[in-house]
């Protein structure tokens, strides 16, 4: 069988007898088994909020439960007295930084569940936030430590759920949130950063 016959092959899809699809595979064990490597490409994308492209969606993110309502943009962290949850960060230079909550996730995990390219609806979003994990998300800053920069670092600020510049390296050991993408406007404003 020549190569261009057994890519042929690759590309169909099996319905086993449990009702499960293959692609790539003639036997598939799960709901969706795929044998091969996987793209997922939109043209018409759409969240909660309306219509957006594609390009909109730049970040992995994970639902955290929450003790207290966190809107996007805001830096999360441990919430030490209520276990297993998260909440705004509330000083300077927190250590236990979880993330920054998401704005349109590209994917997002819940537990065994993955919800690509804008389909994810929450049912509480302010209490079961998506928290970046990886990629490009907007967050809340402040000028406590000056004018943020593209290339600054960002940490935690005294204002809660805002961050703001890092401009004392030792303090920020463990502390940062990501890197600055674009210069701040205002006192307080949203910057596009690059989660770290």
């Amino acid at each position: 069988m020549s190569n261009r016959h057994k890519r042929r092959n690759r590309l169909k899809a099996t319905t086993a007898k449990s009702g499960n699809v293959g692609i790539g595979t003639t036997a598939p064990t799960e709901t969706l088994s795929v044998n091969g490597n996987v793209s997922i490409e939109g043209t018409n994308c759409r969240d909660s909020g309306g219509a957006a492209t594609c390009n909109n969606f730049v970040d992995i993110a994970e639902l955290f439960p929450s003790s207290e309502p966190l809107d996007r943009g805001d830096i999360a962290i441990v919430d030490f007295i209520n276990k297993g949850k998260i909440r705004k960060s509330a000083k300077e230079y927190e250590k236990a930084i979880v993330g920054i909550v998401s704005t349109q996730p590209a994917i997002v995990i819940e537990g065994g569940r993955i919800v690509a390219m804008g389909g994810f609806t929450p049912q509480n979003s302010t209490l079961k936030p998506a928290v970046a994990l990886a990629g490009r998300v907007p967050v809340k800053v402040t000028d406590e430590n000056g004018i943020i920069k593209a290339g600054d670092l960002i940490t935690t600020s005294s204002k809660s759920g805002f961050g703001m510049k890092c401009n004392e390296e030792l303090k920020c050991l463990n502390s940062v949130v990501g890197i600055a993408l674009e210069d701040k406007k205002f006192n307080e404003d949203k910057v596009l950063v690059l989660v770290k």
